[in-house]
């Protein structure tokens, strides 16, 4: 199964959208972030998504960029090490539409309660890199494309067991 799925990009921006589209039919939901769990190993090089939707964010509003919280927590011990690694990554992979700085991950930060459904593909997890990020905007497609950036920073730079990354503001 999973080489039939090697190369293919990873459906974050689809699920977001789905999740916002049934949110609306609820009623009145304020989303403030998002889990997802990726199979870093298995992402294709998504350059050119990104470069697009990079100039789509350049025409949001100047004066309503956004403070936003990523996390990703994972098994392999060795990620954390790699935080100056990743944060050079994930701000090549925005196109200068975004910062990313470190965050020390033994604060709380803000973000998504926990325990999340689906424990058993997070177990073992611990957070292990932390960035605080100006986005142009926040939306449930901003999430996912903020996602996307950061799977492929942990790609690049060597991550090879699934990840959690958790965007919210």
């Amino acid at each position: 199964m999973a080489s039939r799925l090697n190369r293919q990009r990873l459906p974050v921006l689809p699920v977001a959208t789905v999740l916002g589209d049934v949110l609306r039919q609820v009623g009145d939901v304020r989303v403030t972030g998002i889990h997802t769990v990726a199979p870093v190993h298995l992402a294709p090089d998504p350059a050119a998504a990104l470069l697009y939707s990079a100039g789509w964010y350049e025409l949001a509003d100047p004066g309503a960029v956004k403070e936003i919280t990523v996390t990703v927590s994972g098994r392999e011990a060795e990620l954390a090490g790699r935080a100056g690694r990743v944060r050079d990554e994930a701000l090549a992979c925005t196109y200068g539409s975004v910062t990313v700085e470190p965050e020390t991950t033994d604060v709380d930060l803000p973000g998504l309660a926990l325990p999340l459904t689906g424990e058993m593909q997070t177990e073992g997890m611990r957070r292990a890199l932390a960035f605080r990020c100006r986005v142009p905007m926040w939306s449930l497609d901003a999430a996912a494309w903020l996602t996307e950036v950061f799977v492929e920073a942990l790609r690049v730079t060597g991550t090879t067991e699934p990840v959690m990354i958790t965007v919210s503001r």
